[in-house]
C-alpha cells in the first residue's frame, strides 16, 4: 500500500482548511477527509490530546488505503509546522515527500487563534472583543502556542534541513486569497498534477471563525464532530458541502471580529520582526502586506 506523497504542515489558522478543501477537488489529488490526522507531531501543553504517534505506522498508512489511483495523496495537520519531531518522523516513514505550507500575517493569525480559543471555551472574550496588551500577555502565558504558531521561519528551517528547499512549497495567505487559481496552479505543479484544473469553489470561505452564542451548544457540536471524524471521516466532505454548517453559524454565531489595541499590535510586531525577516529570506521576497496598517479582516480560517 502506498502512503502519502505530500504532507501539509500548516500553519494554524492560516486557511489550511480552505487549501485542503481546494486540493481535494482536483481529480488527481487525494486529501484525507479528516484533514488533521495528527500523527507525526508530539503532544504540546496547549491542546490535548493532539497526537496519535503512539499508534503503529500501519494505523497511519491505513488512512490512505485504496488511494493508489491518485497521483498525489496527502493530509494536512497544522501542528506539524511547529513540531520539533515531525520533520524527521515524516522523513523516516515516508521518505522524500513534498511539503506544503501556508502562512499568514502572524498578527492576524494570532487574532484568529484567540477567537478559536474563545469559541472552545479556553479563553474568555474581553470586553467589547477588544484585546489589550495585558489581555494578550495573560493569554500567551496560559497558551504559549498563540505566539509560537506565528514563528513560521523556525519550523520551516527544520523542514528545509530535512527535505531541502525545493521539496517545500510555501503559500502566503494574503497573496493566494486574492488570486486563488494562480496560487493553486503553482501548488498543482509542485505536486506533479495537471495545473489546468479550475477549482470553481476556490472563492468560498471554509472554516470561517465565529464566537458562539451558546457555549454548551458549541461543545455539543465539537463532540459530534469528533465522533464523526473518528468513525466516519468520509462523511465530513459531504457535511461541508451542505448548508448545515452555515445554518449552525447563523443560529449560534455572533459578531466574531476580535480587535487588538494599537499597543497590542506593536507588541506583536516587535515579537515577530526577526522571524518575519527570516521568512522573507526563505521565500526570496518581502512581505510589505504584513506591515502596520495592512491587517485584513476579509477572510478567517
Amino acid at each position: 500500500m502506498n502512503g502519502p506523497t505530500f504532507i501539509g504542515i500548516g500553519g494554524q489558522k492560516c486557511a489550511s482548511t480552505w487549501l485542503a478543501s481546494c486540493l481535494a477537488r482536483h481529480p488527481d489529488i487525494f486529501v484525507h477527509p479528516k484533514k488533521e490526522i495528527k500523527y507525526f507531531n508530539e503532544k504540546t501543553q496547549d491542546f490535548a490530546p493532539n497526537t496519535n504517534f503512539d499508534q503503529a505506522a500501519q494505523w497511519y498508512l491505513s488512512h490512505f488505503e485504496g488511494t493508489d489511483r491518485f497521483t498525489a495523496r496527502g493530509e494536512f495537520t497544522p501542528d506539524y509546522l511547529t513540531s520539533e519531531s515531525a520533520p524527521q518522523r515524516i522523513h523516516q516513514m515516508l521518505g522524500e515527500v513534498k511539503i506544503l505550507c501556508i502562512v499568514r500575517n502572524p498578527v492576524d493569525r494570532l487574532r484568529s487563534h484567540i477567537r478559536h480559543c474563545i469559541r472552545r471555551g479556553l479563553l474568555k472574550a474581553p470586553p467589547n472583543n477588544l484585546v489589550t496588551k495585558n489581555n494578550l500577555i495573560d493569554a500567551i502565558d496560559e497558551y504559549p502556542g498563540l505566539i509560537i504558531n506565528g514563528h513560521y521561519a523556525q519550523g520551516l528551517h527544520r523542514y528545509i534541513e530535512t527535505f531541502g528547499r525545493k521539496s517545500i512549497h510555501v503559500s502566503v495567505y494574503e497573496r493566494i486569497i486574492p488570486a486563488p487559481q494562480q496560487g493553486l496552479c503553482e501548488i498543482f505543479n509542485h505536486l506533479g498534477v495537471s495545473s489546468d484544473y479550475n477549482c470553481h469553489d476556490s472563492e468560498k470561505v471554509v472554516g470561517a471563525g465565529y464566537i458562539p452564542r451558546s457555549a454548551l451548544l458549541e461543545q455539543i457540536r465539537i463532540r459530534i464532530y469528533r465522533v464523526v471524524s473518528r468513525r466516519a471521516p468520509s462523511v465530513l466532505p459531504l457535511l461541508r458541502a451542505t448548508r448545515l454548517t452555515d445554518l449552525y453559524k447563523k443560529l449560534n454565531g455572533k459578531n466574531s471580529k476580535i480587535e487588538l489595541t494599537p499597543e497590542a499590535v506593536d507588541y506583536l510586531h516587535d515579537i515577530y520582526r526577526d522571524s518575519n525577516r527570516q521568512l522573507e529570506q526563505i521565500l526570496g521576497y518581502s512581505l510589505p502586506e504584513w506591515s502596520h496598517g495592512q491587517i485584513s479582516y476579509q477572510r478567517s480560517a
